[in-house]
């Protein structure tokens, strides 16, 4: 599942995903109701929030954080293997 969603706050409890993606409109939205979630993408860096949210997801395996500035600290997450995509440099031209 792939969302944008616009004006919620959370994704709704019991909905059920295998991979979610979360881009950066999404950036504010919970999905820590989300069952059967098996892998992350977000398209920010991690949030003080992250560990919580994604401990109440006892499936999830691996998760990708995007757009991630060099010198940001990621959490280790026990039992999920997490992927840094750096955030691109501008380019001058």
């Amino acid at each position: 599942m792939a969302s944008r969603p616009r004006g919620r706050e959370r994704l709704p409890a019991g909905l059920r995903v295998r991979h979610l993606s979360l881009v950066s409109g999404a950036r504010k939205v919970r999905f820590d109701e989300v069952d059967g979630v098996r892998s992350v993408v977000l398209d920010w860096p991690p949030e003080a929030d992250l560990p919580a949210m994604t401990a109440a997801l006892p499936d999830l395996r691996r998760l990708v954080l995007r757009q991630v500035p060099p010198g940001t600290s990621v959490p280790t997450l026990p039992g999920i293997r997490t992927t840094v995509c750096p955030a691109r440099r501008p380019t001058t031209g």
